[in-house]
């Protein structure tokens, strides 16, 4: 999953709390974002300063103070395990970089923004191009972050290997605890307090994150009717659908969509 643009900004613009499909790597022109994380103080991002937001973390953007018109640059990276685990959102990288940091992975952002363009144009060359460069891109933020703090250990991480696979392989079919817990030996409640102790998450909240995190991915990358991705993410009614993509993006399925792909 990857996505790259420039975009400007009007002042008083502002996001409501969300969660992105992939890990979001953003600066600035003429403009400073104040960038809040759950649990977290929020920071500022000044004129030029990357931030990074990992995967599937509640945030908030607002440009701060209220100022001039300014231009965004953003990548959003995705880099999953065939378990559907994504690297860099383990990854301990602080939400604001440095400015030696920041001016050191700006060229990169820029070059694989223009690669994306490209790689829209579905042309092979630029697909390997955007794709090395989100290599590197990603392999910058590791080297820069602390760690890589995996949520459980690897012995824990394995055990629940089927069940991951098992939800990544099918989300636009009917998952529940009992479906998953089959898949690792386990009984239902034992399966749910193993998972969540692992993760951090209960089994169908994470089903959920996952099935809305596709959902984003298909309305940013396809032209796919709304209707055609509320089943390839499993639910069976567009209204429940668009009230739990609403909780957890901040925007409706259709604004959604003409925000990212106009």
């Amino acid at each position: 999953m990857l996505r790259a643009a420039v975009e400007p900004r009007r002042h008083q613009y502002a996001t409501g709390w969300a969660r992105s499909p992939g890990t979001l790597l953003e600066w600035a022109e003429g403009g400073s974002w104040l960038v809040e994380l759950k649990d977290r103080e929020p920071v500022l991002a000044g004129p030029g300063r990357i931030l990074v937001i990992p995967s599937g973390r509640l945030h908030r953007l607002t440009v701060a103070p209220p100022g001039p018109p300014m231009t965004t640059h953003f990548v959003i990276l995705g880099l999953e395990f065939p378990n559907g685990m994504d690297l860099l959102h383990y990854a301990d990288v602080p939400p604001v970089l440095s400015a030696a940091a920041s001016r050191r992975l700006r060229p990169l952002i820029n070059r694989l923004i223009r690669a994306v363009v490209d790689y829209r144009r579905a042309d092979v060359k630029a697909v390997l191009n955007a794709s090395r460069l989100a290599l590197q891109l990603v392999d910058a933020l590791i080297e820069r972050s602390g760690a890589v703090r995996l949520p459980a250990s690897p012995e824990a991480l394995a055990r629940l290997e089927p069940a991951l696979e098992h939800i990544v392989a099918n989300l636009d079919k009917p998952l529940n605890r009992r479906i998953l817990a089959e898949r690792v030996g386990l009984s239902p409640t034992r399966f749910h307090y193993v998972f969540k102790s692992a993760l951090g998450v209960a089994p169908m909240e994470y089903v959920q994150r996952k099935r809305i995190q596709r959902a984003q991915r298909l309305l940013a990358g396809t032209r796919l009717p709304i209707q055609e991705i509320v089943l390839r993410c499993g639910y069976s009614s567009p209204q429940y659908f668009a009230r739990v993509f609403r909780r957890d993006v901040a925007c409706s399925p259709g604004a959604y969509r003409r925000q990212n792909n106009p």
